[in-house]
């Protein structure tokens, strides 16, 4: 090798840069007439074959400005946008979007126009186009294929110029690898072999790696619960079916501790799994998802079609249910036992009268013509008391029949009533629905800020008020002690809180926490993926044929079942649940916590009655 800090002659210089390829890395070398003819026609091949019913973008500097390529180019009867560029504003400059397929000749001797474009970021960029480079090297046309651009773009081939007058077809490999691989040759005015120029490279990734940004977050992602030590829940059976369909391999990320799914800061940019997304980090990400556009999300990042649906529901803790001595009132409610009331004082008075007015007619006996006397004779009656005397009177044995009749009804009526609500717990009055929530004062938790966006971006005023009182947390675990401790109410998804009451909070089978009635919104579950992700289609796909077979649910089924074996604990603590204080005949037997209310009734004449009795005494 020649030592360039001597001096040398411009032949000389010129030499060297020839031999050691400097010249063509940089700039290809200029052509000769039949090379720039052999170029026209396999442009024009490709155009006829490739690119049929497309419009066409021809953009070229002003080495191939006054050329035949060029000409031939633009006489194409498709409709065709024509760019002389001079800087890397005139590419920005082009209409990148079209709704049909579109094909893009970019013919650049000095490539810096070109490279300073595709390097300031990812758009503006049709990533749906097909791309045909001439007048690049194949290190230049590799540097555009691993651009934040070339990346993501499935149809990239450069044209490189082999020995006179063939012509090497480069195509970018996407996942299937790095740098650019030899596609075909044109030689004497043909291919010489059949094989695909833009072959599709997005429905078999031929085991390449994409990396899936999740955590754990059961029942939708369970780290090493599945066979062999796998991951498992629903969430991950779709990522592997995808795998499968797809024939790629799964790499797994999570976001920094405590991030999560991830929030907008206040300077624009993203923390958690968005922020993955949005630095290509990761690929996808899933962890049960919701498809929206919250924060304005899908500025950074894209979803694929949903693959399943869920609602954001709010979870409280259950109260104790009410005492069991309060049983005894709560077969009747507060009109009928007024008017149960007032039945027993007309009847007293009633029998009282008919009996004083039968004796005037006849005979009837003392006991009916007693207010007080008439009135034991009634409460016994409405307590299913035999009583040896009976009224001689026909109008007062009317009276006493009629009594009988009622106090049988309503008796009944109340003992049917009071075996049930002995035996069953009453829950306490408590909130259902939003509106009782905001009225409550309640705390909302909740993880990250998802919700209080969503909260108070909606048009009712109730859930409005409740952003104000939201609490963002990045803990499960500091959310759910807050909620046992009746902080407030807790914001999440319905199927991760009904897996939280199953698995956690349920003791001997009664369930500590409970979700409220009335839910705040319902949503779709996709998966994240990064910006212009050249799979979205493949992916969305797929999906459709996993969505449409039912395998989603039965999934979601299997892990809860998973759960159930794993939590042996917890398994029989549901069987202790299912049968309760049953005994081996299915009887539930009265204990003394049922029967609170009679001992207390016991205790209450008791004391009556002393004290009646101390006042007799003292009076006497």
């Amino acid at each position: 090798m020649r030592n360039l800090e001597t001096k040398v002659t411009p032949k000389e210089a010129i030499e060297y840069l020839t031999e050691s390829k400097v010249l063509e890395t940089y700039y290809a070398p200029r052509m000769q007439e039949d090379e720039m003819t052999a170029l026209g026609d396999v442009l024009i091949a490709i155009t006829t074959k490739q690119l049929k019913r497309c419009s066409l973008v021809v953009a070229f500097d002003s080495a191939y400005e006054e050329t035949s390529v060029i000409q031939r180019l633009i006489t194409l009867p498709y409709i065709k946008q024509v760019l002389h560029v001079t800087s890397s504003k005139d590419l920005s400059s082009l209409i990148w979007e079209s709704p049909d397929c579109r094909g893009y000749f970019i013919l650049m001797q000095d490539p810096e126009p070109l490279f300073s474009f595709l390097e300031a970021g990812e758009e503006p960029w049709d990533y749906e186009g097909k791309y045909i480079f001439v007048g690049l090297t194949k290190a230049q046309l590799e540097r555009v294929t691993s651009s934040p651009r070339g990346k993501k773009t499935q149809h990239i081939i450069g044209l490189v110029k082999g020995s006179s007058p063939e012509w090497l077809i480069y195509r970018n490999q996407l996942y299937w690898g790095n740098g650019v691989a030899l596609a075909n040759r044109w030689r004497v005015h043909r291919f010489t072999s059949n094989a695909e120029i833009f072959p599709d490279k997005i429905s078999n990734l031929k085991g390449a790696t994409i990396t899936l940004i999740t955590f754990g977050f059961a029942p939708h992602v369970l780290y090493g619960r599945g066979k062999g030590g796998q991951h498992a829940g629903r969430d991950m059976q779709v990522a592997f079916a995808l795998s499968r369909v797809l024939n790629f391999t799964l790499e797994f990320r999570e976001p920094p501790p405590g991030e999560l799914w991830g929030s907008k800061l206040e300077n624009g940019t993203w923390t958690g799994l968005v922020a993955a997304l949005e630095r290509n980090v990761g690929h996808i990400g899933m962890a049960n998802i919701f498809l929206s556009n919250n924060n304005d999300r899908t500025d950074v990042q894209d979803f694929t079609r949903p693959y399943d649906a869920d609602g954001s529901c709010f979870m409280a803790r259950t109260d104790p249910p009410q005492p069991h001595w309060q049983s005894l009132a709560l077969p009747f409610l507060e009109e009928t036992w007024l008017a149960t009331f007032f039945g027993l004082l007309l009847f007293c008075v009633l029998l009282y009268f008919t009996g004083r007015l039968s004796a005037i007619f006849g005979e009837e006996r003392g006991t009916f013509q007693s207010l007080i006397s008439s009135s034991l004779y009634t409460w016994g009656i409405h307590f299913r008391v035999s009583l040896d005397q009976v009224p001689e009177m026909a109008p007062t044995r009317i009276v006493a029949v009629f009594l009988g009749v009622y106090a049988l009804i309503l008796t009944t009526a109340y003992c049917s009533n009071l075996t049930a609500f002995l035996t069953i717990a009453r829950p306490p009055r408590s909130i259902e629905t939003i509106k009782q929530l905001h009225a409550s004062g309640q705390e909302v938790l909740g993880m990250g800020y998802f919700f209080r966006t969503s909260l108070s971006s909606s048009g009712n005023v109730d859930i409005k008020s409740l952003a104000e009182r939201y609490h963002a947390l990045s803990d499960f675990d500091e959310a759910l002690s807050l909620l046992k401790g009746g902080r407030g109410v807790f914001l999440e998804s319905r199927k991760y809180l009904e897996y939280l009451i199953s698995t956690k909070f349920t003791v001997h089978g009664v369930p500590q926490m409970r979700i409220m009635k009335e839910c705040y919104a319902p949503y779709s579950i996709a998966i994240a993926t990064q910006k212009h992700f050249p799979m979205k289609k493949s992916f969305d796909r797929a999906i459709g044929w996993i969505s449409e077979s039912g395998l989603v649910r039965r999934w979601f089924l299997d892990v809860l079942s998973l759960n159930k074996q794993v939590a042996a604990g917890a398994k029989e603590t549901e069987t202790t649940a299912e049968n309760g204080d049953l005994d081996a005949k299915g009887v539930i037997p009265l204990g003394i916590d049922h029967m609170q209310g009679l001992f207390y009734i016991l205790l209450l004449s008791l004391t009556l009655s002393t004290l009646v009795f101390a006042v007799e005494i003292s009076c006497c």
